[in-house]
């Protein structure tokens, strides 16, 4: 009585799906272009501290594209394969929570890695 509520149609998820795949493709193909200025054409920036070229830049650059590359590789995940995330491949954590703290630890990993090539660039001028 008064439960009129149907489950919501395949249609309408279908829809959100290409809309959310979209999305991420404009996002990749904006950070492509903005990745290789930065990385392949430096001097139409302007993020020339000193005169010179910041190694430090090119340094962070490089390693937010590696950990973008992860995080894309699990947003393909979602969008595409949603199913596979509750597959259980370390006993009982789902691939979701295994790869979801992959991406924290490749986040400190990459932080440690960026500090140790700055330390080093700036004790060798």
């Amino acid at each position: 009585m008064g439960n009129d509520q149907s489950p919501p149609s395949r249609n309408g998820a279908s829809r959100s799906r290409r809309i959310g795949m979209w999305l991420f493709l404009v996002y990749v193909i904006l950070y492509a272009g903005f990745m290789g200025l930065v990385l392949f054409r430096p001097d139409m920036l302007s993020w020339r501290p000193f005169g010179g070229v910041n190694l430090a830049i090119a340094y962070g650059m490089w390693l937010f594209l590696v950990y973008v590359i992860l995080y894309a590789g699990f947003m393909g995940l979602v969008l595409f394969r949603p199913d596979m995330l509750s597959w259980r491949p370390f006993g009982g954590v789902n691939l979701a929570i295994a790869y979801g703290m992959g991406l924290i630890a490749a986040a400190f990993l990459l932080a440690f890695l960026y500090m140790i090539a700055c330390r080093c660039d700036a004790t060798d001028a």
